[in-house]
């Protein structure tokens, strides 16, 4: 039962954090943040002569439509796993609420230096770490692979990997 939740509250965590947080955001608060876009979209842009306002629509509109996707899927897990009587009704809620809390945190750090960055993730984990123990949740089901699945692809304030 153990190794059933997890599994699905690491794929959760997983998907909401690594995905939402590598793939969509960081393209556009990059773009937000800078005239520059990532070199692979600049060099779209410039050869195509494309509009950057309609770059920036298409990109929010990926962004959106994936975090659509990612909550729907993470909503799927969470019902299969209270039908499947690996975690109860009101943990599922919790986890939601805390996903979402910490995806309203996603943006602070996308403004932030690579070292401040850090010191932001480790108060999180400490906070998430605190959270699991009061809710009776092993930290270890919140986070799978490792609190530094988080941090993967950044490299000097920027990230690594993108489209």
């Amino acid at each position: 039962m153990i190794k059933n939740k997890y599994l699905i509250l690491s794929s959760l965590m997983i998907l909401t954090v690594g995905l939402g947080f590598l793939a969509s955001s960081a393209s556009i608060a990059y773009a937000q943040s800078n005239t520059n876009y990532p070199p692979l979209i600049q060099k779209l842009i410039e050869k195509f002569n494309l509009n950057t306002a309609e770059v920036d629509e298409v990109i929010e509109e990926v962004k959106n439509q994936r975090q659509e996707e990612m909550k729907q899927n993470i909503s799927e897990r969470l019902d299969q796993a209270v039908t499947d009587g690996k975690i109860t009704s009101e943990q599922k809620y919790q986890v939601l609420a805390k996903l979402e809390e910490w995806h309203s945190k996603k943006e602070e750090l996308m403004n932030l230096t690579p070292k401040e960055r850090r010191t932001k993730m480790q108060e999180i984990r400490t906070e998430m770490e605190t959270w699991a123990e009061e809710n009776g949740i092993d930290f270890s089901l919140l986070f799978g692979f490792g609190h530094k699945m988080f941090m993967k692809g950044f490299h000097d304030g920027h990230m690594m990997g993108q489209w």
